[in-house]
């Protein structure tokens, strides 16, 4: 039988799928694994797929929803994947809407860029806590999207210091009750498009500090977040905003909004932005700024 060469298949077929220092000793100092697997096999691609079968831990859920796995301090690569009391614990650079899990503690090295998608269609988590995130991040484009059983999120310790876009980010969340991101520094973000469309369970959102000087788009911000009762966008600045259509579409519980100070010369698009919304809303908005179009209201 020869020799695998794990150093080899490994860092150049499974790079960025699984923490490759980790399987690798795995697979050299297993025999039985290597039994397993047929290491002689020249179907590389066939040897990855049988590969992954075997070494990705089966997850095992118990009843108490409220017990994370700890956390080790010595991990430093990769996104850190703990689920909700599994005996197992992964270290991958992804997570999969087949994944069954309930609760996810998760800690991020400041090497990753981008978390576009990273929990896409995760329909069966309902709790999720960013324990660390430093300043490398660029992209939050729809990290949460369609979660629709999340129920809380806790983003505090995020740093978003350089996001340059967070469009759909919450698309989709229509569990999520209260969301705040008071800690979130959004100076360099250009997109905030559909940052919360779909939220339709949504009470209370915190966005009081947002900076939008550099925000382009807010189309379908807040788009059907029919039970937001109350929101404070009185410090956005909306110099450079081009788009912000469908913004407020069917917010029909909005009873108040502070628009006086937007500033809409650069806006190209404004169609139904307060469309849906209730009349006497309708007219407090258009009593406070006369740079809305008609066609914001229908």
């Amino acid at each position: 039988m020869k020799k695998i060469r794990c150093d080899y298949i490994l860092r150049n077929i499974i790079t960025d799928c699984l923490a490759t220092k980790r399987y690798l000793q795995i697979a050299q100092y297993n025999k039985n694994l290597q039994k397993r697997l047929d290491i002689s096999i020249k179907d590389y691609k066939n040897f990855f797929n049988r590969i992954i079968i075997e070494l990705t831990p089966k997850l095992v859920l118990t009843r108490n929803k409220n017990i994370f796995i700890n956390i080790k301090d010595k991990e430093k690569s990769f996104f850190h994947i703990f689920f909700d009391n599994s005996i197992f614990e992964e270290k991958r650079t992804y997570i999969t809407p087949d994944d069954k899990i309930k609760k996810i503690k998760i800690n991020i090295d400041n090497k990753i860029k981008s978390l576009k998608g990273l929990f896409y269609c995760c329909s069966c988590i309902k709790g999720i806590n960013i324990i660390r995130c430093e300043n490398g991040i660029q992209n939050l484009y729809g990290t949460f999207s369609n979660c629709s059983s999340l129920m809380y999120v806790d983003v505090s310790k995020m740093k978003t210091d350089n996001v340059k876009t967070m469009r759909d980010m919450f698309f989709g969340c229509k569990s999520l009750r209260k969301i705040n991101l008071n800690n979130f520094n959004t100076k360099n973000v250009t997109s905030m498009q559909g940052m919360f469309s779909g939220c339709s369970f949504l009470k209370d959102l915190i966005i009081d500090k947002f900076d939008t000087s550099k925000v382009k788009s807010m189309a379908d911000m807040f788009y059907k977040c029919s039970r937001l009762r109350k929101l404070n966008v009185s410090n956005f600045n909306t110099e450079n905003v081009n788009y912000m259509r469908y913004m407020f579409y069917h917010c029909n519980s909005l009873n108040n909004l502070d628009c006086k100070n937007f500033k809409l010369d650069n806006v190209t698009n404004m169609d139904y932005m307060f469309s849906g919304c209730k009349k006497e809303f309708q007219e407090k908005i258009k009593n406070q700024n006369n740079g809305f179009k008609e066609i914001a209201f229908v």
